[in-house]
């Protein structure tokens, strides 16, 4: 196909008024197709945008607010102890149950631990163990010797030279912060304070969709804090998530990932307080589903729009081209040679106008012209006719 063809296929021979027609409305049609591709991505870019600038500061107001309480716990912790009186004599006292020397000194230390905890509502139970089976706390629920051997306490022996925290698996009641309590450079028992459950979950109430989900994972990648909203369906399993935190590059690193068929939006940030990471994930396809129910709504709008210029640009240029059919038509009456046609008035002021004035002008001067070569034709038959009579009267009068 070469380009004569080509553009003839484009701009085939139609009529002037075709022509404008033809061109406003493709004009017309890129200009609303750009403006709503162009708003559509941009709305699309401003949604993701938001939604990444409000999961962040939400994760980071949840970081510090949990950093927060967690300092508490562990100023309490540090508090008791350092208490040689109260705490590391009654664990180290020879008393035992149920004697009432005993008796006296659970009563001193359990009123010491509530005293310590009481108006805090974030601490569900404050606990103090000691290796020699001695166990006093304040709050719930119940803690008995049982205690002794379990992975939580072994976990605290192992990491508590300063501060410690375990969530037990299979448990959603509480995150446990412990410290080893150490008398003669010994360790002789755990101080343990347990934080309640439910103030993490409101403090990582991050939803910015239904269906997102929000992890966070302590250093050893087991879960701290997983969201319960989650369909079952969606949520990628503990491997995949520590998968997905290995490659973010650090701090408040944003990652678009696609997880079992699903494209996720990754927010993350990383505690230096606790070590802990948290990550929010968010289905592109939920929070972008606003903005496709926009585009649909735009492009239904743009039709409708579309139509009602082309109606508008028809009649437009029918009113644009009347006078040029007008001009036509007395034109194609002096090709047929008909200088007293029924002249229609143009009286618009722009090109046409002024083309119209300028061709009855023509017609004019030419029917003066085609007058006046009449007339002179007129006149020469009659001085024709005038010399011939004069030619043939002498003829007549010599026959006489």
């Amino acid at each position: 196909m070469n380009l004569s063809t080509l553009r003839r296929w484009l701009w085939p021979q139609t009529s002037f008024q075709g022509k404008i027609f033809m061109a406003f409305g493709l004009i017309t049609f890129l200009s609303i197709v750009s403006v709503t591709a162009i708003v559509y991505v941009n709305m699309r870019e401003t949604i993701k945008h938001n939604a990444v600038t409000s999961v962040s500061d939400s994760i980071r107001q949840a970081d510090e607010s949990l950093n927060v309480m967690l300092e508490e716990i562990d100023r309490l912790n540090t508090v008791v102890v350092t208490n040689k009186n109260t705490v590391i004599n009654t664990i180290m006292s020879p008393n035992e149950e149920p004697s009432y020397e005993w008796f006296l000194e659970q009563k001193r230390i359990t009123e010491y631990l509530s005293g310590l905890i009481q108006y805090k509502p974030y601490i569900s139970r404050m606990a103090v163990v000691g290796l020699n089976g001695k166990v006093f706390f304040t709050g719930g629920p119940w803690m008995d010797r049982s205690v002794l051997g379990t992975p939580m306490l072994n976990y605290m022996l192992h990491n508590g030279s300063r501060h410690a925290y375990f969530k037990p698996e299979g448990t959603a009641d509480a995150i446990t912060v412990g410290r080893e309590i150490r008398y003669n450079r010994e360790t002789v028992g755990i101080v343990m304070v347990d934080l309640d459950y439910d103030f993490i979950k409101k403090t990582y109430g991050v939803k910015p969709t239904a269906d997102s989900m929000l992890y966070v994972l302590d250093e050893q990648n087991g879960y701290v804090y997983q969201s319960e909203s989650a369909p079952s369906s969606y949520a990628p399993p503990l491997d995949r998530i520590v998968q997905i935190k290995g490659k973010l590059a650090g701090d408040n690193d944003v990652v678009e990932q696609k997880i079992n068929g699903r494209s996720y939006i990754v927010v993350s940030r990383h505690s230096e307080y606790t070590g802990w990471s948290t990550l929010a994930l968010i289905p592109l396809d939920s929070l972008l589903s606003e903005s496709t129910r926009i585009r649909n709504l735009m492009t239904e709008v743009s039709i409708i729009v579309f139509i009602v210029i082309l109606i508008g640009s028809h009649q437009v240029s029918s009113r644009t081209t009347i006078n040029i059919r007008r001009l036509r038509s007395m034109m194609m009456q002096v090709k047929d040679g008909n200088l007293s046609f029924p002249r229609t008035e143009i009286h618009s002021k722009d090109e046409i106008g002024q083309l119209y004035r300028v061709f009855i002008s023509m017609v004019d001067e030419l029917k003066r012209l085609m007058e006046g070569i009449r007339l002179s034709e007129k006149k020469k038959r009659e001085a024709e006719l005038t010399a011939l009579q004069a030619q043939i009267r002498p003829h007549f009068l010599t026959i006489r």
